[in-house]
């Protein structure tokens, strides 16, 4: 029997879950995949998707834990897999997506009030630019597309 597995709402860190849950805000963690992975680690498993993103060091953690899944992976894209969302179905032995389903695909980028100075943003810049380089090669890898 396969297994059905939401990834929905915004990609949050585990130690979000419990209050993203208490308020009935619609999330998914690395945490709440893991949980309802299938526990012989080979029954067939379909992620269905519908996500704008979010945190992208939860979105690689969720990438890693299903790229380490042994049973068969199916992804249905129903809505939108966007900004690390879209991430998750390229490790997905085979990828469904709605007629009126979407990938969403961009740079990575930070948010909020940055204060620091100029040796602090070369930081955070070279941060991004090695997570584009990593994101990248996570689409080449499934689609045998380059880079460009």
């Amino acid at each position: 029997m396969v297994k059905r597995i939401e990834v929905s709402g915004v990609i949050i860190s585990s130690d979000l879950q419990d209050a993203y849950d208490y308020y009935e805000v619609n999330a998914t963690s690395p945490k709440k995949i893991f949980e309802q992975l299938p526990e012989n680690g080979t029954d067939p498993i379909e992620l269905v998707i519908n996500s704008g993103g979010g945190s992208v060091s939860a979105g690689r953690e969720i990438y890693t834990a299903l790229y380490n899944y042994q049973g068969k992976v199916t992804s249905k894209v129903t809505g939108l897999a966007g900004s690390i969302a879209s991430i998750i179905p390229l490790i997905s032995d085979e990828v469904l997506i709605s007629r009126l389903g979407q990938f969403m695909i961009h740079n990575p980028s930070v948010g909020g009030s940055i204060q620091g100075e100029a040796s602090e943003f070369r930081k955070v810049a070279d941060m991004l630019d090695s997570t584009a380089e990593a994101l990248a090669n996570a689409y080449v890898a499934k689609t045998g597309k380059s880079k460009d």
